[in-house]
């Protein structure tokens, strides 16, 4: 079943008005877009049945998100006010969950996104989405989500692509995802500050 996508209309930064406002009283102003989020409550409800480690949720969430807002225009994917909506008012449950802490007491960079690369990807939605984009840029998963799921439960791999000037360069870093999958700890810290070295020549184009 669709439903309408929602922006917040209010800042919630101001005096971290973010940490207080209960969801119910945000403003948000409606859009004419809307995605089905039907198979992504679905793994919410699943993860809160089952008690699913906070760890493995980005995994575990990761295709139905991605698949629920991949047509969405990138205006609105660019919206630190889209994310907002969805990260305090739509899934709020599921992120406090994530964070293993109450949205009070949790910094604004981890939740509101941003124009900065490091704020949008500290917002766990928001990094999921970028990291998919990278690996499935036509949202064609032929491989039955195998190279997402290592992506998503490699986290040193999702904070160095996503992080870093190079997850911008995607035609680049798409080359080596497969190997930095199979990464962990070191050797992914390792390998992408070589790859982060050699798209330095590359990334004008994609700036």
């Amino acid at each position: 079943m669709t439903e309408k996508i929602f922006l917040v209309d209010e800042d919630l930064k101001a005096g971290d008005r973010y940490k207080f406002i209960p969801a119910l009283e945000i403003v948000l102003i409606e859009t004419e877009l809307e995605v089905d989020f039907t198979e992504l409550d679905l793994r919410q409800d699943r993860i809160f049945s089952i008690n699913l480690k906070r760890e493995k949720i980005d995994a575990y969430i990761g295709q139905e998100l991605y698949m629920a807002i991949r047509n969405l225009p990138s205006d609105i994917l660019s919206n630190e006010r889209f994310w907002q909506w969805l990260t305090l008012v739509r899934f709020r449950k599921l992120y406090e969950l994530r964070l293993h802490k109450p949205i009070s007491e949790t910094p604004i960079a981890t939740l509101l996104s941003g124009k900065s690369l490091a704020n949008q990807n500290r917002n766990f939605f928001q990094r999921i989405h970028n990291l998919l984009k990278i690996a499935y840029p036509d949202a064609n998963i032929e491989d039955k989500f195998k190279l997402g799921n290592r992506l998503l439960s490699n986290q040193d791999a999702i904070t160095s692509i996503c992080d870093r000037e190079l997850g911008l360069n995607e035609p680049f870093i798409r080359k080596h995802l497969e190997d930095i999958s199979n990464m962990g700890g070191k050797d992914t810290q390792k390998y992408l500050k070589k790859l982060n070295a050699q798209a330095q020549v590359f990334l004008p184009d994609y700036l």
